[in-house]
């Protein structure tokens, strides 16, 4: 090959080359701009994302807040105000008391308060002792509960019961008699 045909090979070459260079960067440029402007609107997307987020973040903050002011409150001030109050009743040993109440679901806590009178002046928390004779008992329980009712029951032998007050298997009145107050929440 003669030196003047190499030079324009390479020539057409170069030519060849710098146009096709010139397409790739043309087409190179018009890659980065699509990049580029897909990349913003994308981050425009994560940044507006992003502002939602610790928006969210804000109120789940003060939700957070909020349930822990309340049982905060619990734990100082006890219990919230029962939702259902029974008022003090008069029970004898070995009955049964259908009752209902107003909570429309089952109670999530109940508790049975004693007394032996109606003022409940000498109240205490009842328990409900059942010995493994057939006909041994004493206290009040609850059962039969429902959305709208429950059942309280009085043992055989006792009506009344409470563990730490002496003679707790007949504290009361004499003949097993006494006063209770049911308190349910929702």
């Amino acid at each position: 090959m003669k030196h003047s045909e190499f030079n324009k090979k390479r020539y057409v070459k170069g030519k060849i080359g710098m146009k096709a260079s010139r397409k790739i960067l043309s087409v190179i440029a018009l890659i980065m701009f699509c990049c580029f402007t897909v990349s913003n609107s994308y981050a425009g997307d994560v940044e507006a994302d992003v502002k939602k987020l610790k928006k969210q973040v804000k109120t789940l903050k003060k939700k957070v807040k909020t349930l822990q002011e309340t049982v905060d409150d619990m734990f100082v001030s006890g219990l919230p105000p029962a939702d259902y109050d029974s008022e003090w009743f008069f029970v004898e040993k070995n009955k049964n008391y259908d009752k209902t109440h107003n909570l429309e679901t089952l109670p999530r806590l109940a508790v049975v308060w004693a007394s032996s009178d109606s003022n409940g002046s000498d109240m205490y928390l009842m328990d409900g002792i059942h010995g493994l004779s057939n006909y041994s008992g004493y206290g009040s329980w609850l059962q039969r509960i429902t959305m709208s009712s429950y059942r309280v029951s009085t043992g055989p032998y006792s009506a009344m019961s409470a563990y730490g007050v002496d003679n707790h298997w007949n504290w009361g009145n004499e003949n097993g008699s006494g006063w209770i107050r049911i308190l349910m929440w929702k």
